[in-house]
């Protein structure tokens, strides 16, 4: 983060959370706004059996602050998760794995790539994919690029659309579609659906290449092989990168595994 601004907010944030004490006291307070309740039975009475470790008086179940979250046996500490989550906060769509991994001091640049992804999803979580979808088509200056590409082992094309102004793409639309091989037909698929009649379309090539390199590695870290989840769950990131997302607000989207 070479802007000076966010270098001095990156320390008064690593001050804070000098230990990864600090860092599991303040999820609690994400977790648990109205004290400990028992994930088990709903109850509130417990007693402290560990440091962030509890037993339910009710049904005498044992958790931890992390049990249950996100967080929960995962390879980083709570500190190295706090960084990496503060630094994707600070340059949304701009951050990289590579100065992730500097940042968050994680060994192994698939973690640090891993933990960016994970973190990105949490960011722009949605748990109605399908609203807007529609609804929302592309506008303005449309790039376009059809792409040959391989589904759960069956050969077809992907159709990327991007909405750009200047240099910066605003949203894109990727799409699964082996039977349009044609520019005409192409239009003829996405307008008006899924991008406005007045649009000006161009097949330069330029934003497109560079979506279909990336979604297709970001494919690879991914569990799920449904394309539907997969592409709608990347285009989220375009309709969302200009909104900003608060450090509480991904600590809250983790409270859930």
């Amino acid at each position: 983060m070479k802007n000076s601004s966010k270098n001095q907010g990156f320390i008064e944030f690593s001050n804070k959370f000098l230990k990864n004490e600090d860092c599991l006291e303040y999820f609690k307070r994400i977790r648990w706004k109205r004290g400990f309740v028992c994930p088990y039975c709903g109850k509130k009475p417990c007693w402290t059996i560990a440091p962030y470790k509890y037993k339910c008086r009710s049904c005498g179940r044992q958790t931890s602050v992390t049990a249950g979250t996100f967080f929960h046996r995962t390879h980083l500490t709570m500190q190295q998760w706090f960084k990496a989550i503060f630094y994707c906060c600070e340059k949304g769509d701009d951050a990289t794995a590579k100065e992730l991994k500097s940042i968050a001091g994680i060994g192994s640049y698939r973690i640090a790539q891993s933990t960016l992804e994970n973190i990105k999803d949490r960011m722009y979580h949605n748990d109605n994919d399908k609203l807007g979808w529609t609804s929302n088509p592309l506008d303005g200056n449309v790039e376009v690029g059809l792409y040959p590409a391989s589904i759960n082992n069956t050969n077809t094309f992907l159709i990327i659309a991007a909405e750009y102004n200047g240099n910066r793409i605003i949203r894109i639309r990727i799409f699964e579609n082996k039977n349009l091989r044609t520019t005409k037909n192409v239009e003829e698929f996405l307008k008006p659906k899924y991008i406005t009649r007045d649009s000006k379309i161009t097949y330069d090539y330029n934003f497109t290449d560079l979506i279909f390199e990336y979604y297709s590695e970001w494919c690879k870290w991914k569990k799920t092989k449904n394309f539907t989840v997969l592409s709608r769950s990347y285009c989220r990131k375009y309709d969302c990168c200009n909104i900003p997302v608060s450090f509480d607000t991904v600590l809250e989207n983790m409270v859930k595994p």
